[in-house]
Protein backbone atom coordinates (compact mmCIF):
# COMPACT_ATOMS: atom_id res chain seq x y z
CA UNK A 1 0.00 0.00 0.00
CA UNK A 2 1.35 4.23 -1.17
CA UNK A 3 0.24 6.66 1.06
CA UNK A 4 0.84 10.04 1.18
CA UNK A 5 0.59 10.91 5.12
CA UNK A 6 0.10 14.70 5.38
CA UNK A 7 -0.58 16.71 9.31
CA UNK A 8 -0.29 20.10 9.94
CA UNK A 9 -1.61 22.07 7.11
CA UNK A 10 -3.32 25.09 9.54
CA UNK A 11 -5.61 26.37 7.04
CA UNK A 12 -2.35 26.55 4.22
CA UNK A 13 -3.87 25.77 1.00
CA UNK A 14 -1.21 27.18 -0.99
CA UNK A 15 1.50 25.06 0.89
CA UNK A 16 -1.08 21.59 0.13
CA UNK A 17 -1.24 22.07 -3.14
CA UNK A 18 2.49 22.58 -3.75
CA UNK A 19 2.80 19.33 -2.26
CA UNK A 20 0.10 17.26 -3.61
CA UNK A 21 1.00 18.65 -7.10
CA UNK A 22 4.16 16.40 -6.66
CA UNK A 23 2.20 13.20 -6.13
CA UNK A 24 1.29 10.26 -8.33
CA UNK A 25 -1.30 7.82 -7.70
CA UNK A 26 -1.42 6.32 -4.42
CA UNK A 27 -3.22 4.17 -2.66
CA UNK A 28 -4.58 6.54 0.62
CA UNK A 29 -4.18 9.67 2.00
CA UNK A 30 -3.98 9.99 5.44
CA UNK A 31 -4.49 13.49 7.49
CA UNK A 32 -3.22 13.95 10.74
CA UNK A 33 -4.90 17.18 11.89
CA UNK A 34 -4.53 20.53 12.30
CA UNK A 35 -6.57 20.69 9.40
CA UNK A 36 -7.09 24.35 10.20
CA UNK A 37 -5.57 26.90 12.70
CA UNK A 38 -8.22 27.16 14.77
CA UNK A 39 -10.98 27.19 12.48
CA UNK A 40 -13.23 28.03 9.52
CA UNK A 41 -15.18 25.39 9.13
CA UNK A 42 -15.05 26.27 5.60
CA UNK A 43 -11.59 26.59 5.18
CA UNK A 44 -11.08 22.63 6.49
CA UNK A 45 -14.25 22.31 3.85
CA UNK A 46 -11.88 23.55 1.11
CA UNK A 47 -8.66 21.46 2.08
CA UNK A 48 -10.41 18.19 2.72
CA UNK A 49 -12.39 19.15 -1.32
CA UNK A 50 -9.45 19.79 -2.59
CA UNK A 51 -7.88 16.00 -1.56
CA UNK A 52 -11.02 14.68 -2.44
CA UNK A 53 -10.57 15.76 -6.00
CA UNK A 54 -7.11 14.74 -6.16
CA UNK A 55 -7.55 11.06 -4.49
CA UNK A 56 -10.10 8.49 -4.37
CA UNK A 57 -9.50 7.58 -0.77
CA UNK A 58 -8.81 9.89 2.71
CA UNK A 59 -8.80 9.33 6.37
CA UNK A 60 -7.83 11.34 9.13
CA UNK A 61 -8.12 12.69 12.58
CA UNK A 62 -8.53 16.13 13.80
CA UNK A 63 -5.47 17.84 15.84
CA UNK A 64 -5.65 19.77 19.06
CA UNK A 65 -5.84 23.26 17.00
CA UNK A 66 -9.14 22.04 15.60
CA UNK A 67 -12.31 22.92 17.59
CA UNK A 68 -15.30 20.72 17.63
CA UNK A 69 -16.57 22.54 14.10
CA UNK A 70 -13.74 20.99 12.46
CA UNK A 71 -14.44 17.83 13.34
CA UNK A 72 -17.96 17.72 12.22
CA UNK A 73 -16.60 18.95 8.59
CA UNK A 74 -13.72 16.07 9.11
CA UNK A 75 -16.76 13.53 9.56
CA UNK A 76 -18.86 14.59 6.73
CA UNK A 77 -15.79 15.10 4.10
CA UNK A 78 -13.64 12.43 4.82
CA UNK A 79 -13.27 9.04 6.86
CA UNK A 80 -12.96 10.23 9.92
CA UNK A 81 -10.98 7.47 12.26
CA UNK A 82 -10.87 9.63 15.38
CA UNK A 83 -11.47 7.32 18.21
CA UNK A 84 -12.35 4.82 15.83
CA UNK A 85 -11.07 2.44 13.08
CA UNK A 86 -11.52 1.55 9.57
CA UNK A 87 -9.99 -1.43 7.44
CA UNK A 88 -7.88 -0.69 3.65
CA UNK A 89 -6.35 -2.95 1.65
CA UNK A 90 -5.96 -5.37 4.61
CA UNK A 91 -4.72 -3.55 6.96
CA UNK A 92 -6.54 -1.80 9.99
CA UNK A 93 -6.22 1.83 10.60
CA UNK A 94 -6.59 3.16 14.05
CA UNK A 95 -6.52 6.84 14.98
CA UNK A 96 -7.35 9.23 17.60
CA UNK A 97 -7.00 13.25 16.84
CA UNK A 98 -6.17 16.06 19.52
CA UNK A 99 -3.17 16.08 21.59
CA UNK A 100 -2.25 15.28 25.12
CA UNK A 101 -2.04 18.11 27.33
CA UNK A 102 -0.11 21.57 26.04
CA UNK A 103 0.94 24.81 27.70
CA UNK A 104 -1.52 26.78 25.30
CA UNK A 105 -4.90 25.76 26.17
CA UNK A 106 -5.67 24.43 22.80
CA UNK A 107 -9.57 23.32 21.84
CA UNK A 108 -8.58 19.30 21.33
CA UNK A 109 -6.35 17.96 24.65
CA UNK A 110 -6.59 14.77 26.22
CA UNK A 111 -5.82 13.59 29.36
CA UNK A 112 -2.96 10.54 29.29
CA UNK A 113 -5.30 8.60 31.18
CA UNK A 114 -8.09 9.37 28.34
CA UNK A 115 -5.74 8.43 25.49
CA UNK A 116 -4.72 5.38 26.55
CA UNK A 117 -8.25 4.00 27.38
CA UNK A 118 -9.86 5.01 24.36
CA UNK A 119 -7.17 3.10 22.20
CA UNK A 120 -6.94 0.48 24.40
CA UNK A 121 -10.92 -0.27 23.84
CA UNK A 122 -10.26 -0.57 20.31
CA UNK A 123 -7.15 -2.24 19.83
CA UNK A 124 -8.64 -5.07 22.32
CA UNK A 125 -11.84 -5.36 19.59
CA UNK A 126 -9.87 -5.57 16.62
CA UNK A 127 -9.61 -8.72 15.25
CA UNK A 128 -6.12 -10.49 14.54
CA UNK A 129 -4.23 -8.08 11.68
CA UNK A 130 -1.54 -5.84 11.22
CA UNK A 131 -2.45 -2.18 12.44
CA UNK A 132 -1.64 1.22 11.68
CA UNK A 133 -2.35 3.86 14.38
CA UNK A 134 -3.41 7.12 12.96
CA UNK A 135 -1.96 9.69 15.95
CA UNK A 136 -2.07 13.56 16.07
CA UNK A 137 0.39 13.17 18.84
CA UNK A 138 3.41 11.01 18.63
CA UNK A 139 4.53 8.45 21.01
CA UNK A 140 6.42 10.30 24.06
CA UNK A 141 10.39 10.55 23.48
CA UNK A 142 9.87 9.09 19.77
CA UNK A 143 9.82 12.28 16.78
CA UNK A 144 8.48 14.78 19.66
CA UNK A 145 11.20 17.16 20.34
CA UNK A 146 10.49 20.56 20.71
CA UNK A 147 12.78 23.24 22.42
CA UNK A 148 14.36 20.43 24.12
CA UNK A 149 11.77 18.95 25.57
CA UNK A 150 10.01 15.74 24.50
CA UNK A 151 6.38 16.55 24.23
CA UNK A 152 4.85 13.39 22.80
CA UNK A 153 1.70 11.41 24.67
CA UNK A 154 2.75 8.87 27.80
CA UNK A 155 -0.78 7.15 26.55
CA UNK A 156 0.31 6.71 23.10
CA UNK A 157 3.53 5.15 23.79
CA UNK A 158 2.05 3.19 25.97
CA UNK A 159 -0.41 1.70 23.85
CA UNK A 160 2.35 1.18 20.71
CA UNK A 161 4.56 -0.79 23.41
CA UNK A 162 1.61 -3.35 24.61
CA UNK A 163 0.18 -3.76 21.24
CA UNK A 164 2.77 -3.34 18.38
CA UNK A 165 1.23 -1.63 15.57
CA UNK A 166 3.40 -2.48 12.47
CA UNK A 167 3.36 1.40 11.84
CA UNK A 168 2.59 4.69 13.72
CA UNK A 169 1.88 7.79 11.79
CA UNK A 170 2.15 10.89 13.56
CA UNK A 171 2.08 14.54 13.09
CA UNK A 172 2.10 17.59 16.03
CA UNK A 173 5.77 18.43 16.37
CA UNK A 174 6.62 20.53 13.31
CA UNK A 175 10.13 20.45 13.77
CA UNK A 176 10.51 17.14 14.42
CA UNK A 177 10.40 15.47 11.14
CA UNK A 178 11.98 11.95 11.01
CA UNK A 179 11.52 8.52 11.97
CA UNK A 180 12.14 6.47 14.60
CA UNK A 181 11.16 3.12 16.60
CA UNK A 182 9.50 2.01 19.63
CA UNK A 183 10.80 -1.79 20.01
CA UNK A 184 10.00 -3.01 16.24
CA UNK A 185 7.41 -0.21 15.30
CA UNK A 186 8.40 2.64 12.72
CA UNK A 187 7.16 6.16 13.91
CA UNK A 188 6.82 8.54 11.27
CA UNK A 189 6.10 12.26 11.61
CA UNK A 190 5.71 13.55 7.73
CA UNK A 191 6.26 17.26 9.55
CA UNK A 192 3.81 20.23 8.51
CA UNK A 193 2.60 20.76 5.18
CA UNK A 194 2.63 24.73 6.63
CA UNK A 195 6.25 24.40 5.88
CA UNK A 196 6.00 22.24 2.91
CA UNK A 197 6.71 18.84 4.18
CA UNK A 198 5.16 15.49 3.66
CA UNK A 199 5.99 11.74 2.97
CA UNK A 200 4.76 9.06 0.90
CA UNK A 201 5.08 6.02 2.60
CA UNK A 202 4.95 2.38 1.26
CA UNK A 203 4.38 -0.38 3.64
CA UNK A 204 4.64 -4.15 1.93
CA UNK A 205 7.25 -6.62 3.22
CA UNK A 206 9.37 -3.28 4.34
CA UNK A 207 7.92 -0.38 5.26
CA UNK A 208 9.85 2.51 2.47
CA UNK A 209 9.43 6.18 3.60
CA UNK A 210 10.29 9.03 1.19
CA UNK A 211 10.14 12.96 2.27
CA UNK A 212 8.90 15.70 0.12
CA UNK A 213 8.43 19.10 0.31
CA UNK A 214 6.86 21.96 -1.67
Amino acid sequence: MKMLVISDIHGKISKLEKVVDKVDEVDLVTVLGDITDFGPSQKAVEILKLLKTRFEVVIGVPGNCDPDEIKIVLDSQVESVDQDWVKKNGLFFVGIGGSNPTPFDTPRELEEDEIYEVLNNIFSKLEEGETVLISHSPPQKTVDLTSGVHAGSEGVRKIVEKFKPRLVLSGHIHEARGTAYVGETMVVNPGAIRDGNAAIVEINDEINVDFISD
